[in-house]
């Protein structure tokens, strides 16, 4: 259609120029223009029927691999090897009911009566020929429960030692693992085991490696020699498992001075990070001053648990202040990409030391987004006394976060600063019971008069509306801290409720000895009709130490009635007293 269009059109155009004379030779134009227009009409129809053509995948051929012949699985057994008619006929009923189930068919019920005999310990000795036999078990859950009841009921049985010896070469880990700490379990002291142990020092796994060092280290001293000497191999794997028995050796007092500090200093330069960790971790046990210097570049270690462990270190170990480890905890704490509970510790850390160039840096943490941390410097703020710290730790009390006010209430207490006492009055009436007993603690630690009053309200209030005041103890024992003629009105409220235990009616009863005798005479002598002979005779020893003459009658009282013999012997003593001044 388009190819007759297209040559319509040629005639008329060279119609035209014929008849105008533009055109010598009619023909030869005529047919060249047609061609190219035919050309052109097939190119475009050819590149239309390749667009609309749907593309043909070729399909690969398919490779048939062949099936790589099965490994006979070494793991071929249901149960032991020796017949059930071998079972002795003597054998506890109960022992022979879980040896017989050790033969089911069921791999579950073979799990379970290897369970069985693990929680029956020695009294199971009678299983052990049969268990021994089970080493090559088809299930892996009944494998990891053998090893685990030979060591439990094989105590100081030397026949365990060669089938844990197979056990702890199993191709599952958690029969491997359970067969080195059947070794501790069965207490077996013995060169084979030692031999046995070292051979699994290079285990692929984490969880069995531990089990090893933690067996081996039970041999004591025997093993020490192959232990440090298996640190020098250029297995990293078989270092790790060394310096992880030489911190079990270091944890048991038996066997903790077999590990020498200069033997763990070399551990801490080892190029593996596992080793450092596991020598670091010795040095929980370690009581000496020059570690403390050496720990400094543990700070900057590449792995993250070094660097906790060696804060830690200084945190819970430290007498005194190491400047030289202050910067590197700083830049540790600042460390936002450093771990969230590395950095907490940090700031421990530098509040054991008290240096302070840490006083800002701990400041600035108050507002770190990670809120563990920032309880965690509030607290470490309660060790500088130092006035820069106050007004940020004020501006706490208003946090959402019920710790954190509570925390921070409590490190205001400890700094004393009056700044804080109406702050600390406001807080009073915050809704978490924990967070306004803080506050009122605080208030008594800083003693400051102006805290008085508003805890006295607080009694009254709930001795009117009826409510028990042991729920205020927190208030009242604030109020024993200071000296007012207002208080000992408040105390007897306390002293007559009768929900208010004795040992807290007991520091009332103290506190009140610190005032003049007129404002407590009535409070004391009425107490001698509590019910609790607790709070008579903390009431009656306070009156010894008045010896005031209003004292006698009622303590006589005492004597003359049904009181018990303790109370009665108290009187007796407090007339002395008196009668002598």
């Amino acid at each position: 259609m388009r190819l007759r269009r297209a040559i319509a059109v040629m005639c008329v155009i060279f119609a035209a120029l014929y008849m105008t004379g533009c055109v010598k030779d009619l023909k030869k134009t005529f047919n060249e223009e047609l061609n190219k227009a035919a050309k052109k009409e097939v190119e475009k129809e050819q590149e239309t029927a390749k667009a609309e053509t749907p593309k043909v995948e070729k399909k690969k051929p398919i490779v048939t691999k062949k099936a790589e012949p099965k490994v006979p699985s070494k793991y071929t057994q249901k149960g032991p090897t020796i017949g059930k008619e071998t079972i002795p006929a003597d054998t506890d009923p109960i022992i022979k009911k879980y040896i017989e189930g050790l033969y089911d068919d069921d791999k579950g019920k073979r799990r379970q009566a290897a369970y069985d005999l693990k929680n029956q310990r020695v009294k199971g000795a009678a299983a052990i020929p049969f268990l021994v036999t089970m080493t090559l078990d088809e299930d892996e859950g009944v494998r990891r429960l053998v090893a685990e009841a030979l060591g439990a009921i094989g105590v100081g049985d030397a026949s365990i030692i060669e089938p844990l010896s197979i056990l702890i070469k199993d191709d599952f880990y958690n029969a491997r693992m359970n067969a080195a700490t059947s070794f501790i379990s069965a207490k077996l002291l013995d060169p084979k085991v030692i031999d046995i142990l070292m051979g699994s020092f290079d285990d692929e796994n984490k969880f069995v490696r531990d089990a090893v060092g933690a067996a081996i280290s039970r041999q004591g001293e025997p093993a020490i020699a192959p232990v440090i000497n298996a640190l020098k191999s250029e297995n990293n794997l078989v270092r790790t498992t060394a310096a992880s028995a030489l911190y079990s050796f270091k944890q048991n007092k038996k066997t903790t001075d077999l590990v020498s500090t200069d033997l763990l200093i070399s551990a801490l330069k080892d190029d593996f990070a596992d080793v450092r960790y596991w020598a670091s971790m010795s040095f929980s046990k370690v009581d000496e001053d020059r570690v403390f210097d050496l720990f400094v570049d543990l700070l900057r270690d590449e792995d993250k648990r070094v660097r906790s462990i060696a804060a830690g270190l200084y945190r819970d170990k430290a007498r005194k202040n190491y400047p030289l480890a202050v910067e590197p905890l700083i830049s540790m704490l600042k460390n936002k990409d450093e771990d969230k509970g590395t950095r907490g510790t940090a700031a421990g850390a530098l509040s054991t030391l008290k240096d302070p160039r840490a006083l800002e840096p701990l400041i600035a943490t108050l507002n770190d987004p990670e809120l563990r941390l920032r309880k965690t410097a509030i607290q470490s703020l309660k060790k500088f006394n130092d006035p820069k710290a106050v007004e940020p730790l004020i501006a706490l009390l208003g946090d959402p976060d019920d710790n954190i006010r509570m925390l921070s209430a409590e490190t205001l207490g400890a700094h004393k600063d009056p700044r804080s006492v109406e702050p600390l009055i406001k807080l009073l009436g915050d809704k978490n019971r924990y967070v306004f007993e803080t506050a009122a603690t605080s208030l008594g630690i800083i003693g400051d008069p102006r805290g008085i009053e508003p805890l006295i309200n607080i009694i009254k209030a709930d001795a009117a509306a009826g409510k028990k005041l042991m729920e205020k103890d927190k208030v009242f024992s604030a109020l024993t801290k200071f000296i007012d003629p207002r208080i000992p009105e408040v105390f007897a409220l306390v002293l007559k409720d009768e929900s208010v235990k004795s040992y807290k009616k007991g520091s009332v009863l103290d506190a009140l000895s610190k005032y003049e005798v007129d404002l407590v005479a009535d409070i004391l002598i009425d107490t001698l009709n509590d019910k609790d002979n607790s709070a008579k005779i903390r009431a009656i020893d306070t009156m010894g130490k008045f010896a005031d003459a209003r004292f006698i009658k009622p303590l006589e009282d005492i004597n003359n009635g049904d009181a018990t013999s303790l109370v009665k012997t108290k009187a007796t003593e407090a007339l002395k007293k008196i009668n002598s001044k």
